[in-house]
């Protein structure tokens, strides 16, 4: 099915603010949704294709503030005043670098980035006053040095997930390659070869919980959490401590359940942090957790279900009392409930929220109408 035709947009900007406007006659009640990241529109007008029904969608260079941009109807067009989150001149409007065909500069609106809308207005104070060229130069060295924050938040985030991703692809390169051997303890000496390296991305991975909790990008924390504590209780609490655990087929097939999430999740957001990103592996990126997030839940239940008994009878990580601390804990316990969590409360969110982010990136879901 053929997707519906874009219209003309024109656009412009000054330091705060992007102007747009869709070339469309005769709109009445289009459907709009604005986001801090992006615009989607979709409306009956009349354009370049006659009369029918036009959208788009805009991914933003940068972030904007949804709350505080407004648009309104007329009859030979449809404008947008959108306020940007930080004050500075954009180096162009959209996430990616190639401009869309039907996206065009709206000349006769267009400022120069030195130019401001008081242009033909006397200056409140003498062009002699110092207070002014002080308060431009302050301007200026805050909006360089939001620039260059950007840039180096950029850098960062492309070096984290690169590094993980080489991570994981070392690690499906052990457990694919190994695979062939088959000797009789072929799943513990993978796990002897790989266990190690995945370890470690776990341990770095702790910084996706710290990212959105220092602003570094624009999600959530609880996510990341559940899914952080998730791996890392399994990996050092329980398949670490029991070698026991090491040659189960389980393990295994968890530790390739989780490399190729990985293997997709950290290229798209390597590629996404500097404007790069690529339709095919982002349309991969949300819709490979449907039957792998699902499969990765069943196998870490499984992996604690075959922990349990190891674990009573070694009696590690359960002290019992009389101890120096009079304190006693029931390990194989908290299993059960660890299972009966992740399967009942985790699953349940991470699910519905990978869903509610599918939707949003790929589209399906309703649209609101803004007013």
């Amino acid at each position: 099915m053929a997707a519906n035709p874009r219209p003309n947009v024109l656009w412009a900007q000054d330091n705060e603010k992007i102007f747009l406007k869709v070339d469309l006659k005769e709109v009445k009640e289009p459907l709009i949704d604005v986001t801090e990241n992006d615009i989607k529109f979709k409306g009956v007008g009349v354009g370049a294709g006659g009369q029918q029904l036009y959208e788009f969608t805009l991914n933003f260079y940068d972030i904007i503030i949804p709350k505080k941009s407004e648009y309104r109807v007329n009859a030979r067009s449809v404008e947008f005043k959108v306020i940007k989150d930080g004050a500075y001149f954009w180096p162009r409007l959209t996430e990616q670098e190639k401009r869309p065909t039907w996206l065009k500069i709206d000349f006769d609106r267009w400022r120069d980035e030195d130019e401001s809308e008081e242009d033909d207005l006397k200056p409140p104070f003498p062009l002699s006053d110092p207070n002014i060229a002080i308060k431009e130069l302050e301007e200026k060295l805050k909006n360089d040095s939001d620039l260059a924050w950007k840039e180096v938040k950029k850098i960062y985030l492309f070096i984290y997930n690169l590094f993980q991703f080489i991570g994981f692809f070392i690690v499906g390169f052990i457990l694919v390659d190994g695979f062939s051997d088959q000797t009789t303890d072929t799943f513990a000496n993978l796990f002897d070869r790989a266990g190690g390296i995945l370890a470690i991305c776990q341990i770095v991975a702790v910084l996706e919980i710290v990212h959105p909790a220092v602003g570094l990008v624009k999600t959530g924390i609880s996510a990341p959490l559940m899914q952080i504590y998730g791996r890392n209780f399994l990996i050092f609490f329980v398949i670490i401590p029991e070698s026991n655990l090491h040659g189960q087929p389980a393990v295994y097939y968890l530790m390739v359940v989780w490399t190729f999430i990985e293997l997709i999740r950290y290229p798209f957001y390597a590629l996404s942090s500097i404007g790069k990103e690529k339709e095919m592996l982002t349309w991969l990126r949300y819709t490979i957790w449907i039957p792998l997030y699902p499969l990765g839940f069943l196998l870490e239940a499984l992996v604690l279900y075959q922990a349990i008994p190891m674990y009573e009878n070694s009696g590690k990580w359960s002290p019992s009392l009389p101890n120096g601390y009079n304190f006693s804990w029931n390990f194989p316990l908290w299993l059960w409930c660890d299972i009966g969590l992740r399967i009942f409360i985790g699953a349940p969110i991470l699910l519905r929220h990978m869903h509610k982010m599918r939707m949003k990136k790929l589209g399906g879901g309703s649209k609101k109408k803004v007013s």
